[in-house]
């Protein structure tokens, strides 16, 4: 993978993660999305590929995700209602 891409692969999970932390503290409050936060930090080790620490970081980020989603009836209803949404927008009606 070229450099450009992995800065941006990296600057991506970074602004998934921090938007993730934001629907966690406005859903449990500061002490759960700290907590939250430091279980998915992922280990710095010299012998990972950036290919694999990009995919690693997603399959943590797309855990947590389900994690909050199977938690909280709200979140599940936002995202129903925002799929709904995307597809009256992709396939309209009239």
């Amino acid at each position: 993978m070229s450099s450009i891409a992995q800065d941006v692969a990296f600057q991506t999970l970074d602004a998934l993660e921090q938007r993730l932390q934001r629907v966690r503290f406005l859903l449990y409050g500061s002490a759960a999305a700290a907590a939250a936060d430091n279980d998915d930090q992922t280990p710095t080790d010299t012998t990972i590929t950036q290919t694999q620490s990009i995919a690693s970081r997603l399959q943590a980020l797309q855990s947590s995700f389900n994690s909050v989603l199977s938690d909280s009836k709200s979140a599940q209803a936002i995202v129903a209602l925002r799929n709904s949404r995307l597809s009256h927008t992709m396939f309209p009606l009239d």
